[in-house]
């Protein structure tokens, strides 16, 4: 594991546990991130793939950590992948990383499928 990813883990495990001692009956769901160049061109553009896999990277520690917290985990990546030409402002002038309101749509029907 690089790094970047163990010092992610660390502070994850960190932000989870404060969070479950400052809430201890609470639900907490963790919302992993999306790859905001995850525009839809797969593998002809090596960005998007290697983008893809680090985040999914990050993700897969995410829910391990969430996991182990008792915490839910909503993937965010699952429901964007391959869409964020549409779903966010990615290909507006100038690019955003932010969802369009059916990207948060999707986001919230991975929290949603997260709860059950």
């Amino acid at each position: 594991m690089k790094p970047a990813l163990f010092a992610y883990e660390a502070n994850l495990n960190t932000i989870l546990s404060r969070v479950k001692d400052a809430a201890p009956k609470a639900t907490i769901i963790f919302l992993g991130t999306y790859n905001p160049f995850s525009i839809g061109f797969g593998s002809a553009v090596k960005l998007e793939v290697a983008s893809d896999e680090a985040v999914e990277a990050m993700n897969a520690i995410a829910a391990q950590v969430a996991t182990a917290r008792r915490v839910k985990f909503a993937d965010g990546q699952a429901v964007m992948k391959g869409r964020t030409g549409a779903v966010t402002h990615m290909l507006e002038q100038p690019p955003d990383i932010h969802p369009k309101a059916i990207g948060y749509d999707l986001l919230a029907a991975a929290i949603l499928a997260a709860l059950k």
